[in-house]
């Protein structure tokens, strides 16, 4: 993976202050048609997770109350809470909705992209739709989910498919001369403890369609507790009236629950321009490019936002049917090994591309392959592959050519810190407000555990919404910011990082390897951890993901603050005995050339004698 330093330097922000917002005309006064039923008249009715209207401008004090009120009578006096509005359809929205929907709120999440089984697209009995067709799906990434994520996700009460204990992920394996790389496997015998030490495959597509349809399970329709609807980006945010508007980008009746079933009370009419959703708390899981991120840079003082790591490679997925596959792949369970060909963190040799898959639910193989030598050009992956790879089975690099010609390339993300996790009723969650690149496959962990960590601050401030976001900040920034130091540290002791410069580059090895050559010694080697053990002897990259702090990464018992202060002790430790042993051999070598010098003056006398 190749990554640039963010320009024009280290620190440059993301903020778009001044950039002019376009305000969606306002929409003439309609009427019923003649004879128009009771569907027309229900897609005009507010929506009743909150009062959503097409307006041109953003609301007004005054106008608030009046026009909560339908929304307040639909539901029932203290049937919810309060409103919370998510904005993103992702795991760590889907997450943050259950858990608000289980707490006695009222939630709405609205989502930019189309509703999953639109557009083409196909779901297996394993949930492995997305929702744009597996041709163009925007991430059928295929990635592991640590006892993190899992942990947060068990905590909503949501059982998806994918994550079902007998399902866990076991290790990843050399696609090359079939060694097991690293070793998953739980060490528990029982099965509480070891459900606490369970990793999993997943595609992020078709995690989101299980957690939608279990958020459809727990929060039937008629509830009213939890509404997923689609085809709505943010645009605005009023955040003193609580007003946040969305651009209707789907067509007439393509809004859609949360199963992906047709919801007539949430579709959007054809002529809307935009609505406008009263909220008592807007939750941002709107991704990297977060435009709720965007909005608080722009209209709340002092927080601020900044890009560390700008990934400038990227990669293209593929899917493939089993027969004709690697022997080991074709006879694996399903999601039970991961299989690579290259080295992580570089690619393969010559710098071909990097393969990573699996094999699905549903017996198909899912992929992901790196940018190759010298870009995307046609035929690159056609002549590399088999060069680089001569195990790959027959026939893959022409269909992973053909796949990836009608896919445009996706980044390995940027790493975004930002000064807060939250404003005024507003609270920012997983890459919305620490955006992680692949260096170390802690995005989606750190983002579900973000989710879960909202959940349980709520709890704290026994739901007063006025304290929770800035309770929210003090409980998880140090721990999203150490993760994000962490992936920083491991990306410039990657084979062949240009990022940072000499300097930095030479502190994060020391620190890095000082903590991962004492972790390993004074933890026995690369065994031992939760869900996570050194499967062969491990060197180079692979010893550093085998050390004691990276695996202490999965343990959703430790907090990653703490890990980075024990590598920040273990490297004082390592500075320390390297002082002492200079020190040491400067005594030692201080008394060499004494004894030296006095055995010279005594063979010096004794010949003057």
């Amino acid at each position: 993976m190749q990554l640039r330093q963010a320009q024009p330097g280290i620190g440059a922000r993301c903020s778009r202050r001044g950039r002019a917002l376009a305000a969606p005309p306002a929409l003439p006064a309609r009427t019923a048609p003649q004879g128009a039923g009771r569907a027309w008249h229900r897609a005009r009715t507010p929506l009743p997770a909150g009062t959503v209207r097409a307006a041109s401008t953003l609301t007004t004090r005054s106008e608030e109350a009046s026009s909560a009120a339908p929304a307040a009578a639909a539901a029932g006096p203290g049937a919810f809470k309060g409103h919370v509005l998510v904005v993103g359809a992702g795991p760590a929205g889907l997450v943050t909705a259950l858990n608000f929907a289980k707490r006695g709120y009222q939630v709405s999440v609205l989502e930019r992209r189309a509703a999953p089984g639109t557009g083409g697209a196909s779901a297996n009995g394993n949930g492995n739709g997305n929702g744009g067709g597996e041709a163009r799906a925007a991430h059928p990434y295929p990635m592991a989910v640590s006892p993190r994520a899992v942990a947060a996700i068990d905590e909503t009460g949501a059982a998806p498919p994918m994550l079902a204990p007998a399902a866990y992920y076991q290790g990843s394996v050399s696609a090359v001369d079939g060694r097991l790389l690293f070793d998953q496997t739980p060490e528990a015998a029982d099965p509480v403890a070891a459900r606490a030490q369970q990793s999993f495959l997943i595609d992020q597509a078709g995690l989101c369609r299980q957690l939608a349809a279990e958020a459809r399970r727990l929060f039937p329709r008629d509830t009213g507790a939890l509404t997923v609807r689609w085809g709505r980006e943010l645009s605005d945010v009023d955040f003193e009236t609580r007003t946040a508007r969305f651009l209707v980008k789907a067509a007439a009746g393509s809004g859609s629950d949360s199963d992906g079933e047709r919801a007539e009370a949430g579709a959007a009419p054809a002529e809307a321009a935009a609505e406008d959703v009263k909220y008592d708390l807007i939750v941002g899981a709107d991704g990297a490019g977060s435009r709720l991120r965007e909005l608080l840079e722009q209209k709340v003082k002092g927080f601020s936002s900044r890009v560390d790591i700008d990934a400038v490679s990227t990669y293209k997925t593929f899917l493939l049917p089993a027969g004709g596959a690697l022997p080991g792949l074709a006879a694996d369970p399903p999601r039970k090994h991961l299989y690579v060909f290259g080295a992580r963190g570089a690619g393969g040799p010559g710098g071909a591309p990097r393969i990573v898959a699996y094999k699905r639910d549903d017996g198909m193989i899912l992929g992901m392959v790196t940018e190759p030598a010298g870009g995307w050009t046609p035929g690159a992956l056609k002549s590399q592959l088999p060069a680089a790879y001569p195990s790959l089975p027959a026939g893959w690099a022409d269909n992973i050519e053909a796949q990836a010609a009608s896919r445009a390339p996706s980044s390995f993300s940027k790493l975004i810190a930002c000064s807060a996790l939250h404003g005024p009723r507003a609270v920012l969650v997983g890459d919305a407000g620490h955006a992680m690149t692949s260096a170390l496959g802690q995005g989606c962990n750190t983002a579900l555990e973000s989710a879960s960590v909202l959940a349980s601050q709520l709890d704290a401030t026994a739901g007063d919404l006025d304290k929770l976001p800035a309770a929210f900040t003090a409980a998880r920034l140090p721990d999203a910011a150490a993760v994000q130091k962490l992936e920083w540290m491991a990306v410039l002791c990657l084979p062949g990082s240009v990022y940072g410069n000499p300097i930095t580059r030479f502190i994060a090895r020391a620190v890095v390897g000082s903590a991962t050559a004492l972790g390993l010694l004074l933890g026995g080697g690369g065994g031992g951890g939760k869900g996570g053990k050194a499967a062969a002897q491990p060197s180079g990259a692979s010893r550093m993901f085998s050390a004691p702090w990276a695996r202490q990464l999965k343990d959703p018992t430790v907090r990653p603050a703490a890990i980075l202060a024990s590598m920040y002790a273990l490297t004082a430790l390592a500075a320390t005995l390297l002082a002492a042993a200079a020190a040491a051999a400067a005594w030692a070598g201080a008394w060499a050339v004494r004894a030296g010098a006095a055995a010279w003056a005594a063979r010096a006398a004794a010949g003057a004698a």
